[in-house]
């Protein structure tokens, strides 16, 4: 069995430990820690992907939604990719 978990460090706690002490009971576990980069932090890490992304941003079709018409919109869009 295989368990992934993504949290903040001060997010570890005696409950976590407690969790993960059920969900593996007498079981022989391998426990790594890596630390993780936001997305935005690492595709901005370079000038030229900044630049890239700046780019890509500015020139992308932007979709207004006054009021509730958002849902109306995911919802038809659901509709239509079935």
């Amino acid at each position: 069995m295989q368990a992934v978990y993504k949290l903040m460090a001060n997010e570890v706690n005696e409950g976590f430990i407690k969790a993960i002490r059920m969900l593996f009971k007498d079981q022989a576990i391998n426990i790594t820690i890596d630390s993780i980069n936001d997305e935005t932090t690492y595709l901005s890490s370079s000038q030229a992907n900044l630049e890239h992304l700046n780019e890509n941003a500015a020139s992308a079709e932007k979709k207004y939604f006054p009021g509730n018409t958002f849902q109306s919109f995911v919802n038809e869009s659901i509709e239509k990719a079935k």
